[in-house]
Formats: C-alpha cells, structure tokens, sequence
C-alpha cells in the first residue's frame, strides 16, 4: 500500500520517511520503527454465522508438529515462542496448511526487537501476535474463521482484553484493528543501529538502550479498565 503523509499522520510519516532513507543509505544498518500498543476486547460472539467456513479446522498445536515446515517463520522462532509458553492456533483445510495465529497469557518476546511485553491484569488479558494467512487462502473466510476460533480460546480461558503491538506504518493493519473496536494504548519507537536498539515508549521505563540479546525492557501493558482505576 502506497503511505502517504495524510494516512500515517505527522509524527509517523516522518518517522517513516526517515527510516526509508537511512535505510537504504546503510544498506539497513540503521532502521527506525514505530508501533502502537493497542487493546482489543474479546469478543462475545463468534462474527461468522454458524456452519460459515466450516471447511477450515481450525486446531491448538503443540512444539514439534510437523505442520512446523510450513510456518512462515524461521524454527529458532518458533521454538523459542513454545518456550515461552505461547499458544499456538492453526488453520488447515484438509492436509493444507492456511495460517495461524499466536496468543500468549504470560510474559512474551516476539519478533526480533528486544522487548518482553507483560500484560495486566494477567488472569484477564493476553499477548495476541502474528496473525497470518497463507496468500492464496486471503480473499476466503479465513481469517474470520482463525479470528473467531482465537477469540472463543480466549473467552475459555476467561480473558476479557486481548493486547498486540501494530507498526504505525502498516495502515491497512490500523485501520481494520479500529474497524473491530481496537483501543490505542500508547506507543514505541525503536532506533536500532547494528546490534544496538535504543527504545522510546509512552510507558515505563519509557527510555531503555539495549546492547546485546541480555538486555530488553520490560513493559507492563495495562488493560483500559486497571488503567483508569489504577489497579
């Protein structure tokens, strides 16, 4: 999708623009990226009506499945997702592999920013990342049918308040995160520069520089409810 300065908004589109030149002029040495925490509830309902998608299972797999060879991710990745006690959903249709979708209720590290994410209250919210669908299953059901299924997990394991971290340059993503009712949070700005990360959050401990895989921030994302009552 094609960013333009009105879509992104004033900060993120310089931020943007800033990260294309520098890097491309340190062959991605230097990169500079922003995300919005945002909230989502947990819906009471499923969106698709009953018997809709029905073709596509979808199913809670455990580490060592051999559907692993068809996730999209390296494996060091995803073992280390399992390790950290992720919930890993799949979508299949027949023996075909369609996506999958990560839900974490403890302590997470995803991708390859060094930033452990810690929700609360943690009886009632989770850590939702990496929702993907294989591209020629895009234009189908889906994504409804893994988004449903996720949330039914959710609402069985009694939590109210889902939580994910979204690139303020993705708009497409933005857009149908508040078309579901998604609620902004905060946000974070990394600028890492080879292997040092330097991260700026709206939340503690706002300003952190990590120099090695040893050190992260911890950041506490609070519900919008304990959020306003304090709790």
């Amino acid at each position: 999708m094609r960013r333009t300065w009105k879509d992104l908004g004033g900060s993120a589109a310089l931020l943007y623009w800033m990260h294309r030149a520098l890097s491309l002029a340190t062959g991605g040495r230097i990169q500079i990226e922003k995300f919005l925490l945002v909230a989502q509830p947990v819906t009471p309902r499923a969106g698709l009506p009953p018997g809709r998608g029905a073709e596509i299972e979808v199913r809670e797999v455990m580490a060592g499945t051999p559907i692993e060879k068809c996730f999209p991710r390296p494996s060091p990745t995803t073992a280390l997702r399992f390790r950290q006690g992720a919930h890993c959903l799949v979508a299949t249709r027949g023996d075909t592999f369609v996506g999958y979708h990560w839900l974490a209720s403890g302590p997470c590290r995803e991708g390859t920013l060094r930033t452990e994410f810690r929700t609360h209250p943690p009886q009632t919210t989770a850590w939702n990342f990496d929702l993907y669908i294989a591209p020629e299953h895009r234009r189908g059901l889906a994504f409804m049918r893994l988004w449903d299924t996720s949330h039914d997990w959710l609402r069985r394991q009694g939590m109210h308040w889902v939580f994910s971290r979204i690139s303020a340059y993705n708009i497409s993503s933005l857009r149908a995160h508040q078309h579901m009712g998604a609620v902004t949070l905060g946000w974070l700005v990394y600028l890492r520069v080879g292997p040092c990360q330097v991260s700026l959050c709206s939340m503690a401990p706002h300003l952190h520089l990590s120099l090695s895989e040893r050190s992260m921030p911890v950041i506490v994302v609070r519900s919008p409810s304990s959020a306003t009552t304090g709790s």
